[in-house]
């Protein structure tokens, strides 16, 4: 396999400081008592901004996590790609 398939087809590389998540296109995360990052399965990193405790502690909670993030968090948080 050469180096530019290799990079094609494998996984984004998650930063050091993310908790890697098994869901199908949040691929990880870091919260820091206000704002909410997600690494999604394009690689693309996003900031939430003004992520309440309670929000991340729902988040963290529910079974559907793609269901919460797209009705609670990008429906009502600001978001921002940084990378």
């Amino acid at each position: 396999m050469s180096q530019i398939e290799n990079c094609l087809i494998s996984k984004p590389e998650l930063p050091t400081d993310f908790i890697k998540m098994s869901h199908s296109f949040i691929y990880g995360y870091k919260y820091n008592n206000q704002d909410m990052y997600l690494m999604l399965s394009n690689g693309g990193i996003y900031l939430y901004e003004d992520v309440s405790n309670k929000t991340y502690e729902e988040f963290m909670k529910t079974d559907s996590k793609g269901s919460y993030f797209a009705s609670v968090i990008k429906k009502n948080h600001n978001c921002l790609r940084v990378s």
